[in-house]
């Protein structure tokens, strides 16, 4: 996996040059620093290193001469994720240019002869539909949009030196929208990702803060590139890497027209142009850029999604796997799924709306910022004769505008299915027929199903659902034990014509006897990627065998009348001990009773199909769900029934203090019993202030806690409640009791003297436990603070980026 190379903040950001739509440069080394009695000074020029780093509308050979600065081309090419000999390399051929930000873009030539006569896809059935989209309620969004757009304040704007550029709607019918958006819904199967036609709005798209979860991708279709600046004309697409949830690094963009107006070749070209966004460069072969293969050669079947696999009929996620891959380490899934990715960026505006470009002063709370990174929240101001006042108010520099872009991947998305015996999903084949959906989301995922059939004649299919799937099939049908009986699958080929492979699908035919069993579907390989040539993709392995399917099938119903708990009732209180459980279920069966898989009880259902039994062991505190399962004969059913119980948690006990106790020192020990290992939270009222504390329960079932600040004189309560296995008590107390601390004496520390300290107390307090010890103490912390000015020359970045298609 090749990872992005990460610049963290340490003293010093960047903001803005080259005009109002140039990004600038990444984080700059620590400025020297004098600090003032009322300022701090700007030094030397190096907060101003890198402010810009090409001119607007270089190209690749323009850039490379720009960058003459040893560490400007480390920078862009680490942003990029390249090594300086491979960005030089593409500079050199005019293959990438450099944005004034020092974004790195790739150029993607395409020949639209190549797809003058490529075969277009019809509309077909997958989970989902194009307006809703095609899995409404996930956190992330690939907005497809061919409604026409705007594009503006991006870096599209930045690099091609141009304040707007206006796209106009792409009119095409249903259909042709419908085979898009099915294309690429099938590539982001896998993901927690919601693929559209539908505008979802800025807060479905754009990552607004780290904690913010809502984030996406707009992929723009372009009907004619003849509108877009001349640097941008004559590619399938562009994107730039690791955009996904930024507004500025957006859209990702398709020509529609250089795709020869296929909607297969625009699906295929969309995928790729958000999958650039999630993080990915590209997948090549010997030494090309690009896997590509021919559709001259019959055998021409698979290519990776980031290569160019327009003419193959099977295309998937790639981790490299094949022979003179030039990209071996990237793994696709760990890329795009990579949970520690996110990151931000910092734009800096003057009062006129330009990129600022300059040191800068910003303030917390009112203070000149110390601590390193800005944060949300900070104000920013321009600097006066290099220099930054210690308090904000005491400054009068131009205030800058502040806008802050976030970055981030997706995630996989949950699956529905179990992937072993031990959690299958139950079929109902009580008509004699069965079927069920699914989806492969991960390179490890097989989803199980568990059936109880008479015997007799049985069939199973599993098929992709829907054109344009990833998945490549494999069925396996298990005995009760989880031993493999039967296996399907079928040989994948490519079709002289259309865009779909053959073979995807996978069947089994079997004669049974009576039981239970179980099915297994999960993706394939097949062939050997390290046989794969330039012009011949014949070879793959399971990893990017993904995507939704169908099962259905045959089998003769199994006569049982089902396992049924009929008490206790769900959601019940119970007593802990000797719980009576009692349902019903095939007569003559046998019924066994677990919790979290561990057996706690057992019953033989009688002639009338009746069961009784009391669990064997005691129930904890709070909620258990306790699962009934019956056996006929020698077939365990895998059809369940399930309650869930609850044992009511009583309320700790307050030991200390008693009602109408005097402490004498303003942190006294607060003690009592409850259930051992669980969470104790103490309530401390005085007057109108209240503070919480938490303690845990010891072995012994006892609990002790002091107040975290010290308590006034006065009268106050103490009230507690404990909680555990998800069950919350009722409130012990309130406990009344007064504080009394003489202002004479060390009323809160821990070694109090022999009136107010740990050994001390009133003497009445001592004998009688009227009194709580003195056990706390307090003082005053005297605070200090720095004065840390912090450069900026560009754009704040916490992680490199750059641009491709």
């Amino acid at each position: 996996m090749r990872h992005t190379h990460r610049r963290r903040l340490a003293a010093a950001v960047a903001a803005t040059g080259a005009g109002a739509l140039a990004l600038s440069t990444v984080a700059l080394p620590a400025v020297a620093l004098e600090t003032k009695p009322d300022s701090t000074e700007l030094e030397g020029s190096e907060f101003n290193l890198l402010s810009t780093l090409v001119e607007p509308l270089s190209s690749g050979v323009e850039a490379l001469g720009q960058l003459t600065d040893t560490d400007s081309l480390d920078v862009v090419a680490q942003r990029a994720g390249m090594t300086v000999n491979r960005l030089t390399s593409l500079l050199q051929n005019n293959e990438a240019t450099v944005s004034p930000g020092g974004f790195v873009a790739l150029l993607d030539e395409w020949d639209p002869a190549d797809a003058a006569d490529a075969p277009e896809l019809g509309a077909a059935d997958v989970p989902g539909d194009p307006v809703a989209g095609s899995r409404p309620g996930a956190s992330h969004t690939i907005f497809i949009d061919f409604d026409g757009h705007t594009i503006s304040g991006t870096e599209w704007n930045a690099r091609y030196d141009v304040a707007s550029i206006e796209i106009d709607a792409y009119n095409v019918n249903d259909e042709f929208k419908q085979a898009v958006w099915e294309r690429i819904a099938q590539d982001y199967a896998p993901f927690d990702v919601n693929v559209t036609i539908t505008d979802p709005g800025a807060d479905a798209l754009w990552k607004t803060s780290n904690d913010d979860n809502q984030y996406g991708s707009h992929l723009l279709v372009i009907p004619d590139s003849s509108d877009l600046p001349a640097g941008m004309q004559g590619y399938g697409g562009l994107a730039w890497v690791g955009g996904f949830g930024s507004q500025h690094l957006s859209p990702a963009l398709v020509m529609a027209d250089n795709l020869a107006n296929n909607p297969a070749y625009i699906a295929d070209a969309g995928s790729h142009e958000v999958g650039h966004n999630l993080g990915l460069e590209h997948h090549g072969i010997a030494g090309d850029e690009y896997y590509y293969d021919t559709p001259a050669d019959p055998s021409a079947l698979w290519g990776p999604i980031m290569g160019a696999p327009y003419d193959v009929p099977l295309s998937q996620w790639s981790d490299g796997g094949y022979a003179n891959a030039t990209n071996p380490d990237q793994d696709d899934l760990a890329v795009m799924t990579d949970g520690g990715a996110a990151d931000f960026f910092l734009f800096l505006y003057d009062q006129n709306g330009d990129r600022f470009t300059g040191g800068v002063c910003y303030y917390r709370d009112g203070r000149i910022a110390t601590d390193g990174d800005p944060q949300q929240g900070d104000t920013f101001y321009e600097p006066v004769n290099n220099r930054c006042a210690e308090d904000e108010s005491a400054h009068t520099g131009a205030q800058l505008d502040a806008q802050w872009e976030f970055v981030d991947r997706t995630s996989y998305a949950s699956d529905p299915h179990g992937d072993d015996t031990g959690d299958a999903t139950s079929l109902d084949n009580s008509t004699g027929e069965f079927t069920a959906e699914g989806a492969i989301v991960n390179s490890n995922d097989a989803d199980v199903f568990a059936l109880v059939t008479n015997g007799g004649p049985f069939t199973a299919e599993v098929a992709p659902a829907g054109n344009g799937s990833n998945l490549d099939l494999k069925i396996s049908l298990l005995d009760a034990d989880g031993n493999v009986i039967a296996e399907g699958e079928e040989e994948t080929s490519s079709p002289l014509l259309g865009p779909e492979a053959d073979g995807l699908e996978a069947s089994l035919s079997e004669d049974l006897e009576a039981g239970a069993y179980y099915i297994s579907v999960e993706g394939r390989g097949q062939g050997d990627p390290a046989n794969n040539t330039p012009s011949n993709g014949s070879g793959y392995t399971a990893y990017g065998s993904l995507g939704f399917y169908e099962l259905t099938g045959t089998a003769e119903p199994f006569e049982a009348a089902p396992v049924v708990i009929t008490a206790p009732e769900d959601g019940a209180e119970v007593e802990a001990a000797n719980l009576v459980v009692t349902g019903t279920a095939e007569p003559e069966a046998e019924v066994a009773l677990s919790i979290d898989g561990d057996t706690v009880g057992s019953a033989t259902v009688d002639a009338e199909g009746a069961w009784t039994t009391t669990l064997e062991n005691d129930l904890p505190y709070g909620e258990s769900t306790i699962t009934a399962q019956q056996a006929v004969g020698t077939i365990t059913v895998p059809e369940t029934d399930e309650v869930t119980v609850v044992v009511p948690l009583g309320a700790p006990v307050i030991e200390r203090p008693a009602e109408g106790d005097t402490a004498t020192t303003a942190m006294p020990t607060f003690s009592g019993t409850g259930v051992a290992g669980a969470t104790v939270t103490v309530t401390i009222t005085c007057g109108d202030a209240a503070q919480t504390v938490e303690t845990e329960v010891d072995e012994d079932g006892n609990w002790s806690v002091k107040p975290e600040e010290g308590l006034p004189n006065g009268d106050c309560s103490v009230e507690a409640v404990q909680e555990i296995n998800g069950a919350t008590s009722p409130a012990a107390g309130p406990v009344n009791f007064s504080v009394n601390v003489e202002e004479d004496g060390d009323d809160n520390g821990d070694e109090g003297g022999d009136e107010n300290g740990d050994e001390g107390g009133t003497e009445e307090g001592d004998e009688d436990g009227d009194d709580l010890p003195d056990t706390g103490s307090s003082s005053l912390v005297g605070l200090t603070a720095g004065v840390v000015l912090l450069a900026l020359g560009g754009l704040l970045y916490a992680r490199t980026r750059r641009a491709t298609v």
